[in-house]
């Protein structure tokens, strides 16, 4: 009798572990599923991470404006032009939804040191009376020329600038075609 209970006793034991295995298991796979399908992949969405005009008509205490800056190829300059909330909201609806590029070649960063791209700056400026700040820069998108990359700065704790790296066949032209007027081209 007393051997039965002993083996009675071993087989409950090695049931009580067998199940805390599985359980410890099965909430390790779940986890890791968990963080593979809703996890941080490194990619920034453009949408979440460019000030939406929404945001910017309905900041209060603030005025926002959009400038583009770019090269005129026909006249062989470089032209600054007001962007109005319409035109802004066309090229952020066109952009919202591209995902970054996760790693970075060292090579795309160096087009954009080397060259000069195009520049959409959203500027804020506080239009309380009482406050006498100036106009500051709040974002920028750079857009390269010759190539199809573009990069949206990122706002966030660590000091300098910091991007997330976007590339879209045609970007250039395309923003040309958004954000100027038949005139401005």
């Amino acid at each position: 009798m007393t051997v039965e209970r002993n083996k009675t006793a071993t087989k409950q034991i090695l049931d009580i572990i067998f199940v805390l295995t599985l359980g410890v298991g099965c909430a390790f796979i779940l986890a890791m599923g968990t963080l593979y399908y809703f996890g941080p992949t490194g990619s920034y969405k453009a949408g979440n991470v460019l000030l939406s005009p929404e945001v910017s008509s309905k900041l209060a205490n603030y005025d926002t404006r959009v400038e583009y800056l770019y090269f005129n190829e026909d006249k062989r300059e470089w032209r600054r032009v007001q962007i109005g909330q319409e035109a802004y909201k066309k090229f952020y609806d066109f952009i919202s939804e591209e995902g970054s590029i996760v790693i970075v070649p060292e090579h795309i960063i160096a087009l954009f040191n080397k060259s000069d791209p195009a520049i959409i700056t959203v500027f804020m400026k506080k239009t309380a009376e009482s406050s006498k700040e100036q106009e500051a820069s709040f974002q920028e998108v750079q857009i390269l020329r010759y190539d199809d990359y573009y990069r949206i700065q990122i706002h966030d704790q660590s000091e300098g600038r910091n991007w997330a790296y976007y590339y879209h066949e045609g970007m250039y032209e395309e923003s040309q075609k958004l954000l100027l007027s038949e005139d401005e081209k």
